[in-house]
């Protein structure tokens, strides 16, 4: 399930009032502060020490970000300046300035790699080279007035369009949805975030949510009511829009500040319900319930919270504190049980005929028919049955109810996969060369394991899904002499094009890695030391992939955008350079 990790600190500010934000660095694993008005500061999330800064003289007034396609960093300075500059570059005064007649608000980097879009104060966006170029001419057709101002922004696309989507106050404090498109020649969109069925109820928060094929505003009132307002690909209802549900661990009378992480879950940072201190919460869209949540002791107006990669960074005091957060896959049945009927254990047939009756085919091998069955007339959960069920099939060394089980259970305890895994690597041969007789599949299976029966029940634990953090305890508890043997079958599958994914196979290497580390590096058998390098080379081998899919790139994204790679002539350059591998 979702959850918030463990918060630690970053850097020291000065104010939350000077902080102006913080984005993505070119380095993976960094972050790029801008702490000041005059102060950016590169800082390496692991062990939180600065890799770089840069000072200037000129007050900036939006936070730096790197545009991936001209390799370089951007700011806004004095509103009505935009200044790009290199990574090695030291000075910012010397750095060249690009002057423009119309105010600018920030520069929006974008997550797809696409150029970063600059958004000007009255509303208008362009691409950050595009802009550049026509800086000296004047924008027309402003798409605000002139005491509207901008607070938040998102970037977002649609059925292949991109968006600039920023919300605005007025002078009556007012709120209103922009929605602009990137191409020029369509026109902008607004929309007023008010509520006509009550009175005095304010907006507090809000966040676009990103969908595969749409995209909503979620608003969060001071009544603590949140809700859902699409509005792309078109308005299909009136606003506010569905409501999702009422949001009583946070005191909505105070703002409230929302990042939407991927497209089921929000995070929310606000004051806590006693007012004192603040709570964030991280909020399932999918299930609507809150599923983890961290208590700070300050809360400050306006709350500040940034996302970068799979990190929320947020301003407490007059500290950067960041907290990781991780999204596993959701499983209903083990948050409120099995009290509907599971599609894969039930399947109903429908007959047009005169009788309506309904058939239901059961497909439970009939050794654990009536137990299951039993279980969950009760409510019981999936996990539930699984730690009841599991172990006796284990014990009655039952293969085929077994495998039945691993292939329509989807929510399995990683305690009982880690008991099926040494009942695969350890039960002897002739349990599963009758499980063998007794079915029709004679399909061969890959790698150094046999029967083939065995290699196949392997096969299918290692496409069940489990949580790294919950099966190293259990699997350190297994012999390492089965260990080595299965971390070796494992390497024979990584070249083989079976069902099991190449990605699933790497995943339990590293699982198999991590939970014996010790007993590798200290182990003097020659048959371990052959495997690990035999993993070096694997590891090597996907690490040159992974440079040539690089180096391959660039050419896609320009044969996707249209431009097709320039094929430049040896014979007309001064020089050509070869590159010869000696050794």
């Amino acid at each position: 399930m979702a959850k918030l990790r463990v918060a630690y600190g970053l850097c020291p500010l000065i104010d939350q009032s000077s902080l102006l934000g913080v984005s993505d660095d070119c380095m993976p694993g960094c972050v790029i502060v801008t702490i000041g008005r005059n102060i950016v500061i590169r800082y390496r999330l692991q062990d939180q020490k600065q890799v770089g800064s840069w000072s200037s003289k000129d007050k900036l007034s939006s936070a730096v970000i790197y545009d991936p396609v001209g390799c370089q960093f951007a700011a806004v300075f004095n509103h009505n300046q935009l200044r790009l500059w290199k990574e090695n570059d030291e000075q910012l005064d010397k750095v060249k300035k690009y002057k423009f007649e119309e105010g600018i608000h920030c520069i929006i980097p974008q997550s797809d790699g696409d150029p970063a879009v600059v958004l000007f104060r009255n509303g208008c966006v362009a691409l950050l080279a595009a802009a550049v170029e026509s800086r000296k001419e004047a924008i027309s057709g402003p798409i605000l007035q002139r005491d509207e101002t901008i607070t938040d922004y998102y970037c977002v696309s649609n059925m292949g369009r991109k968006f600039i989507t920023f919300v605005t106050r007025d002078a009556k404090d007012a709120p209103t949805l922009n929605v602009v498109p990137i191409v020029l020649g369509e026109s902008a969109q607004q929309y007023p975030l008010h509520r006509d069925d009550t009175d005095g109820i304010r907006l507090v928060g809000h966040a676009v949510l990103q969908m595969e094929d749409s995209c909503s505003i979620l608003t969060l009132w001071s009544d603590g009511q949140l809700f859902s307002f699409p509005f792309l690909p078109m308005v299909q209802e009136q606003f506010p829009g569905s409501a999702l549900l009422t949001v009583s661990a946070l005191c909505c009378m105070n703002p409230v500040q929302m990042v939407t992480l991927e497209d089921k879950h929000l995070a929310l940072f606000g004051s806590d319900p006693g007012e004192e201190g603040a709570t964030m919460l991280l909020l399932n869209l999918q299930f609507r319930l809150i599923q983890s949540r961290l208590h700070f002791k300050l809360y400050s107006k306006p709350p500040r919270l940034f996302k970068v990669r799979a990190n929320l960074l947020v301003a407490v005091g007059n500290s950067l504190v960041v907290v990781p957060y991780r999204l596993d896959t959701e499983r209903l049945a083990s948050l409120i049980g099995s009290h509907t009927r599971h599609p894969c254990m039930e399947h109903a047939i429908w007959f047009s005929g005169e009788s309506d009756d309904m058939e239901v085919v059961e497909q439970v091998p009939h050794e654990i028919k009536e137990q299951i069955s039993s279980l969950r007339r009760t409510g019981s959960s999936e996990a539930a049955i699984a730690h009841l069920v599991l172990p006796q099939v284990i014990e009655k060394k039952q293969v085929k109810c077994l495998t039945w089980c691993l292939q329509h259970f989807t929510d399995i305890p990683e305690d009982c996969l880690a008991q099926i895994l040494t009942f695969c690597l350890l039960e002897p041969d002739s349990t599963f060369l009758e499980a063998e007789t007794n079915t029709d599949d004679t399909r061969e299976e890959e790698g150094t394991l046999s029967p083939s029966s065995r290699a196949k029940l392997l096969r299918i634990i290692l496409d069940v899904p489990f949580s790294e953090a919950g099966l190293v305890p259990h699997i350190r508890l297994m012999p390492f002499t089965q260990i080595v043997e299965l971390l070796h079958h494992l390497c024979c599958l990584v070249d083989v094009k079976g069902t099991t994914s190449q990605e699933r196979v790497l995943e339990w290497i590293s699982l198999l890695l991590d939970a014996h580390y010790q007993q590798y590096l200290l182990s003097h058998d020659p048959k371990v030391l052959k495997l690990l390098m035999k993993l070096k080379d694997l590891v090597n081998e996907q690490l040159n992939y992974t440079e040539e899919l690089k180096k391959l790139a660039p050419v896609l994204h320009r044969v996707n955008a249209g431009r097709l790679p320039v094929t430049s002539q040896a014979g007309n350059q001064r020089y050509t350079i070869e590159l010869l591998q000696l050794y």
